[in-house]
């Protein structure tokens, strides 16, 4: 080899570069700071899942199987955040970067540092050397982590299985008083994530979380606006935003109860629930911020595809404003509303498969001002129904629209 090469080495079948960290990897030249390992001898951390599972079982997922898995030998370190920055990430890169991440609230009430603490599971001592964890700057106000493992192997072997645990600690917090973050992101192929119950003492103004092969859990979070991501994995929890939510995978289920916050009736809230290949089940409760409580506009898209799609909203303002789609194709669909929405609705079907609307006319009227309910329901053609729901006397206002379909399956709306 020449000596103006990079010097080359090859461990248990991987590539790594001595003079560098990783090259090329992406994130890796806004590193700023290698962390040390500590080497932990007093034995080490079980995978934390029992939580997770828990959550995963209500949801009727099965949970990531780690528990059989046993290694002989841990490394931890840990690196601080500070709170005040415009943006806090957590990136992975490479085969062997991979395990589970959880982000908690249980720091010291004082602190003003988000502690990021990364465990490394492992079999073969050798695999420590090529297992970096590297403070990222990127850009003034923009701190994170990194960790970083080769990115190609060869020859995989049993003795070179890892696993990471990452534990994100942010200072503990009152509801009264959340703790403020102006954006948080994590870019993990392959990490579980895992959110504890956050909604009441966290404020992330923007919160973006992808990942793939893998759940990610939510006991609660709120973000004002949230972007939440994985493929061939679930999403599962409770979720609030005030803007805008998107809960996004494939082939993996979406089982999540969602509340939506808005206090402007020009601006809608907005929710979008995609996957493929899997059912969505959601119960989506609309909130008004306003000061009696009414009002509020909201538009929530949900779209799956060869799965069934249950959609219910168990509460909802007077006099708010819903704009809903909800679409499959070669499985049921079924959405219920709440007794407040006033507008169109419109469902669809293969003309040999039936779609139908139910109400209950002895409703009363949510606002208590005696008013009737009014349901208008035609049946335009096989397989399609149109019509409208409204409170009479009715005020003027924008009326609300809901488009249901699906294909080779039946469509069912409950007013």
């Amino acid at each position: 080899m020449h000596a103006s090469h990079a010097m080359q080495r090859r461990i248990f079948g991987y590539d790594y570069a001595e003079d560098a960290l990783l090259d090329p990897l992406e994130g890796v030249n806004d590193c700023v700071r290698i962390a040390e390992w500590d080497i932990l001898n007093g034995g080490h951390p079980h995978f934390p899942h029992h939580d997770l599972d828990s959550l995963l079982g209500a949801a009727q997922i099965a949970p990531p199987d780690h528990h059989h898995e046993s290694f002989t030998h841990a490394a931890r370190t840990s690196l601080e955040l500070p709170l005040s920055s415009d943006l806090l990430y957590i990136l992975s890169r490479g085969v062997l970067s991979h395990g589970v991440i959880q982000i908690n609230d249980h720091g010291d009430s004082d602190s003003d540092v988000a502690v990021v603490g990364v465990t490394f599971l492992y079999n073969s001592p050798s695999v420590l050397d090529v297992a970096k964890v590297c403070a990222l700057g990127h850009g003034e106000g923009k701190h994170g982590v990194g960790i970083f493992t080769p990115m190609h192997r060869s020859h995989p072997k049993h003795e070179h299985r890892t696993r990471f645990v990452v534990d994100v600690t942010l200072p503990s917090s009152s509801s009264s008083s959340p703790l403020v973050i102006k954006r948080f992101e994590t870019d993990m192929p392959i990490f579980t994530h895992y959110i504890h119950d956050l909604e009441n003492t966290v404020d992330f103004h923007s919160l973006k979380l992808r990942t793939s092969n893998g759940p990610i859990v939510a006991r609660s979070v709120f973000a004002q606006e949230g972007f939440i991501q994985t493929s061939n994995g679930p999403i599962v929890g409770n979720f609030s935003s005030s803007d805008s939510l998107v809960l996004r995978t494939s082939n993996g289920v979406i089982h999540a109860n969602v509340t939506l916050s808005s206090g402007d009736s020009h601006q809608e809230t907005k929710l979008d629930l995609k996957t493929s290949n899997s059912p969505i089940t959601s119960n989506i409760t609309l909130v008004s911020t306003t000061e009696d409580g009414t009002g509020g506009a909201f538009k929530v898209n949900t779209k799956t595809s060869n799965g069934p799609l249950v959609i219910g909203y168990p509460s909802a303002p007077i006099d708010s404003h819903l704009d809903f789609e909800a679409r499959s194709s070669n499985s049921p669909v079924r959405a219920t509303l709440h007794e407040t929405y006033e507008g169109d609705f419109f469902l669809r079907s293969s003309a040999w498969f039936p779609t139908s609307v139910e109400h209950d006319d002895s409703i009363e009227d949510p606002a208590g001002k005696d008013r009737k309910r009014q349901v208008d329901i035609h049946k335009v053609s096989r397989g399609v129904i149109e019509g409208s729901v409204k409170w009479v006397p009715s005020e003027e206002k924008q009326a609300g629209t809901v488009r249901i379909s699906t294909s080779n399956s039946p469509v069912q709306l409950t007013l």
